[in-house]
């Protein structure tokens, strides 16, 4: 949404500006509206396709979206300062769940520490873990030496299918099923990859016993 609504700030802005009169050559070169209607353009291809973190989504959009939308109000608005507030109130609103929503996915939770400490206690040294997620291993067993394969990182661009779930299993000693994970795909993708359904159709089940289950927080290992 906020990818969008900058898309539509940077484009309409940089109409504004090329409708301006008088229209000459001078005008364009003095006031810069080559430079910067390039910069745009430059800065929403990078924005959209550069990663350079897996955690950065919507720092990324918030960030070039500061660009795109001080050049839309400068041009545009500059001279509607009522316009202006009332927009900047509603983006105002707009950021609040795009920056706090994910706490419901990254806040540790009761089940969430009681199922790392008895992973870190009680599974071998040196396995391979399926989790998207810190565990706190450090916090039960400092020593112990647990590496992990993910899902996929952030962002998105599309839904894994069961041949990508079982991919990714297949390289696992242990997987953990959480609510935690659950909360972060409905957030990122509006569906959960992990589903009962996908994991059936990926047949990986058979292979993997119950280790630890509690409420919310679930350790599948190889048999």
């Amino acid at each position: 949404m906020i990818l969008a609504i900058t898309a539509v700030a940077a484009v309409l802005g940089i109409i504004t500006i090329l409708r301006s009169k008088p229209w000459r050559k001078h005008y364009v070169i003095e006031n810069h509206v080559v430079f910067w209607v390039i910069l745009l353009v430059f800065l929403g291809v990078f924005a959209v396709t550069a990663e350079y973190g897996p955690h950065e989504a919507y720092q990324r959009a918030f960030m070039f979206g500061s660009v795109a939308f001080s050049f839309f109000f400068a041009t545009v608005f500059a001279k509607r300062p009522k316009v202006l507030i009332l927009i900047l109130t509603l983006l105002f609103f707009l950021n609040i769940p795009a920056q706090y929503g994910s706490d419901s996915f990254t806040l540790s939770t009761e089940p969430h520490l009681s199922g790392s400490e008895f992973l870190a206690i009680y599974a071998p040294n040196n396995i391979t873990c399926f989790y998207d997620f810190s565990l706190h291993i450090r916090y039960s067993n400092p020593t112990k030496m647990i590496s992990f394969v993910t899902l996929g990182t952030q962002p998105f661009t599309s839904v894994p299918n069961a041949s990508a779930v079982a991919a990714v299993v297949r390289k696992a000693d242990y997987m953990i099923l959480s609510d935690t994970q659950n909360n972060y795909f409905y957030y990122y993708l509006q569906e959960n990859p992990l589903s009962q359904e996908n994991l059936n159709k990926a047949r990986v089940l058979t292979d993997l016993d119950r280790v630890y289950d509690s409420l919310g927080f679930t350790i599948l290992g190889k048999k």
